[in-house]
């Protein structure tokens, strides 16, 4: 659910044409906000921004190249009169576990991490100026759970989750806590119907055990200091 407070404001996500990315930016424009679509997915970008229409635009964007950060950006600004939400959700899945080699690691790093951390550099003045904004770091429950295989993603998303608090600390300075905040959201991969929690209806209700009573001690049994050694 789209906070009211940034129901007319606008959001830039990236990998917004994504599968997950998509149902973000449909979220946003269905609430009333403008949405940019930053993604490398020319194809992709262009169909949703032309579905959705006039409140939602495609920027061409590698989050590798800070030079189309700034442009992103830019345009956003110059476009919608500012940026009040940023979702950081673009990421690379590459991983071949222990096979993977340095270029792998530089790659995904620079992109799930980096490329966060630069997207966020990019907004903060535009937040600041107005005390107010909110910024959304998606993670993943790989950044909690061991994984066979599996080397690069999940170190990607732990390093995503101390990214988040560091940067809640750095960044409350620039608003109140209710009007800039940064979460870590846990997604879970599928078709976009698994983002965010379930409705307290459809979750599985849990059994809760009795608690098991105290036992009592028989009358006349005190504590009773042991005898010394002899």
């Amino acid at each position: 659910m789209i906070p009211r407070g940034l129901r007319d404001g606008t959001a830039i996500v990236t990998g917004g044409a994504t599968l997950i990315g998509q149902v973000v930016v449909r979220a946003f424009h269905e609430a009333g906000a403008s949405a940019v679509v930053a993604d490398i997915d020319a194809a992709g970008g262009d169909s949703l921004a032309r579905e959705l229409g006039a409140r939602v635009f495609f920027s061409a964007t590698d989050i590798r190249d800070d030079g189309q950060i700034e442009r992103c950006v830019a345009d956003t600004v110059e476009r919608f009169g500012g940026v009040d939400v940023l979702v950081n959700l673009a990421c690379s899945y590459v991983d071949e576990g222990a096979a993977s080699g340095r270029q792998d690691w530089l790659e995904l790093l620079d992109v799930n991490v980096v490329g966060t951390a630069m997207m966020t550099k990019a907004v903060r003045p535009h937040m600041a100026a107005k005390r107010r904004g909110a910024i959304v770091n998606l993670t993943s429950i790989s950044a909690k759970v061991a994984q066979a295989g599996r080397w690069l993603y999940p170190v990607s998303k732990a390093a995503l989750v101390q990214l988040t608090r560091n940067m809640a600390m750095d960044l409350a300075s620039d608003g109140t806590p209710r009007q800039l905040g940064l979460t870590g959201v846990d997604v879970v991969q599928g078709d976009g119907r698994d983002l965010g929690r379930r409705p307290r209806q459809d979750r599985p209700r849990r059994r809760t055990l009795p608690s098991p009573r105290p036992r009592r001690r028989p009358r006349g049994s005190g504590s009773r200091r042991p005898l010394p050694l002899q």
